[in-house]
């Protein structure tokens, strides 16, 4: 895989995150990746979804249900445990679900801790400056 190239930066990992919020509760995901390894995580990714009606990256994962799909969780996660890290907020306190993911993707991409890793998030620029606001205070 060639690098990401940003502006006059090339990046050979990358830190994927996103979120999602549901009842009030937000988890976020991490998945920390050299580009030679993308291949290989996806790949356990769609395996892991056979025999499901999900399709990774093709279908929304609110689609799927969680009692019916535990083992496809289980397996993604330990088989990319080295990989994924994820953190959650239960909510109901009345906080914004945007600040939350931004807090959660800052405090993910913290304990990874990796130097010349290109943050790759979901969404506008506004994301992207909540991401940067929450990261560096």
């Amino acid at each position: 895989m060639r690098p990401f190239n940003a502006g006059d930066s090339e990046y050979t990992r990358s830190i994927a995150i996103d979120a999602s919020t549901i009842d009030g509760i937000t988890v976020t995901t991490a998945v920390l990746s050299e580009r030679d390894d993308e291949l290989p995580v996806l790949d356990s990714i769609y395996e892991a979804a056979e025999g499901h009606e999900f399709r990774p990256f093709q279908d929304k994962s609110h689609r799927l249900d969680y009692e019916d799909s535990t083992d496809f969780f289980e397996t993604v996660t330990d088989q990319n445990k080295d990989r994924v890290i994820a953190t959650s907020h239960l909510g109901q306190d009345g906080s914004n679900p945007e600040r939350v993911e931004a807090v959660q993707s800052a405090v993910l991409v913290n304990e990874l801790a990796v130097d010349d890793t290109l943050v790759i998030l979901d969404g506008a620029a506004d994301k992207a400056d909540r991401f940067g606001r929450a990261y560096y205070r």
